[in-house]
């Protein structure tokens, strides 16, 4: 009935699957839960998640190279032995009891999307931004998302049925962090696949200290760059501003000449989403000229 996929890279999932395991044994008889290691290379959490292959109805699967979050996806996706397929992302916790009987309402549904929230007490300094970031950005309500264009879907807890991922792969050209999401909510709408949002959040605990995430929003960047130059993405506010200032030469070098400030600001907790995104405009710019130098 239920396939739960859940990609793993360095990530103790133990208690998460056991969790899992607990709400599905109390919801459903036929299930199955698969967990991908995706070439991880911290021995202790894969020293305890190997311990997975002693529970019932799960498969733990150690990948020899790391290939993706795409990729990992996919991979999955052909293992599920069931029409329903949850996946879920290994650094989350679930708090509701309904997790799955939430779910389980919406089978008729081709893609169901839970949420996310993040703790309500902000961690030491240090790992602030992502989790101000995170809060006001992805800790949205269905009502929020729902009304989000273009769709909106956050891998790290969704239902989707097995013959949709037939017809829509997540993207393997993607390398790196970042977008992948995106990409597949905006091929999804161009196939005329609605993506439904209902609120049964997991609460997102990975959280990246300041210059880790920077990191990977440098790399979700220079991805969303690419897929906008291939068309695979839809005009994202992000992308709408950038054009706007693309054509004002004074303040896209205002913005380039900037940049290194407004990310030092990041970096020691200073703003929050709408500093954030000023430094995304700028680093698009910086990237854009780089490109334009190239050739």
């Amino acid at each position: 009935m239920i396939s739960v996929l859940i990609p793993v890279y360095n990530t103790n999932v133990r208690a998460l699957v056991n969790r899992v395991q607990h709400l599905l044994e109390a919801s459903v008889r036929d299930y199955q839960i698969i967990v991908i290691d995706d070439g991880s290379d911290d021995p202790a959490s894969k020293a305890e998640n190997h311990q997975l292959h002693e529970l019932i109805n799960v498969s733990y699967i150690e990948s020899s190279e790391n290939v993706g979050r795409s990729r990992i996806r996919n991979k999955l996706m052909k293992l599920a032995r069931y029409e329903n397929l949850i996946f879920l992302d290994c650094d989350v916790r679930i708090d509701n009891e309904d997790f799955i009987s939430n779910y389980l309402k919406h089978l008729d549904k081709p893609v169901v999307c839970g949420g996310i929230d993040y703790e309500q007490k902000a961690p030491e300094a240090g790992r602030l931004l992502h989790w101000k970031i995170g809060r006001q950005k992805e800790a949205l309500s269905a009502k929020k998302r729902n009304k989000s264009f273009p769709p909106i879907l956050f891998t790290a807890n969704f239902m989707v049925k097995a013959d949709v991922l037939n017809s829509a792969y997540f993207d393997e050209n993607i390398e790196g962090y970042g977008y992948e999401d995106v990409a597949w909510a905006y091929d999804l709408f161009r196939k005329q696949i609605k993506i439904f949002h209902i609120d049964n959040p997991v609460v997102h605990t990975g959280l990246s200290d300041n210059a880790s995430f920077l990191t990977k929003t440098k790399q979700a960047l220079q991805n969303l760059t690419m897929l906008s130059d291939q068309g695979k993405i839809g005009k994202t506010p992000l992308i709408k501003y950038v054009t706007l200032v693309d054509k004002i030469p004074l303040f896209r070098r205002l913005f380039i000449t900037v940049e290194k400030h407004m990310e030092n600001k990041l970096l020691n907790d200073k703003g929050g989403s709408i500093l954030f995104d000023l430094w995304k405009m700028a680093h698009l710019l910086q990237i854009q000229s780089v490109k334009e130098d190239q050739h």
